[in-house]
């Protein structure tokens, strides 16, 4: 009876640190996003008196074609960043914008990259990230220009 007890205590404490410690990971799997569906459209205005290179990329790019609206997918910000920017060079004191931005699907390849003061970048990015962070993924953001 004192064997069965501990070979139940030793196979829950197995079961929990399976748990805990994912041990047998998975590898990581590429993934296409999938949105819960919502009707949610928010209208994003970036005050241009604060983020003014910025705010004028963003209306240069919709006026040349880019959308002005995008939907959020935090998941893929990574990546679409990096192949947004893969063919545009860094440039000492600057930062490299992207409109759409890369946290949002419409971003990456393709995106219309331009020159900004770093400042006025990330000013902007940390206003929009602050604007966003309790939608879901799949809402969508209509970016209203002066």
């Amino acid at each position: 009876m004192v064997k069965k007890v501990i070979l139940c205590v030793i196979l829950i404490a197995l079961a929990i640190a399976w748990n805990k410690y994912d041990i047998g990971k998975s590898k990581k799997v590429n993934h296409i996003p999938i949105y819960v569906h919502t009707t949610d459209v928010i209208q994003i205005k970036i005050p241009f008196k604060r983020y003014p290179e910025t705010v004028q990329h963003m209306k240069e790019a919709i006026e040349n074609g880019q959308p002005s609206i995008c939907t959020i997918d935090r998941d893929g910000a990574d990546r679409r960043r990096e192949n947004s920017l893969r063919n545009t060079p860094i440039k000492k004191g600057f930062d490299r914008d992207e409109f759409p931005p890369a946290v949002c699907v419409e971003g990456g390849h393709g995106a219309d990259i331009k020159y900004v003061h770093p400042s006025d970048n990330r000013g902007s990015g940390a206003w929009l990230g602050r604007r966003i962070q309790d939608y879901p993924d799949g809402t969508q953001i209509l970016f209203i220009t002066p």
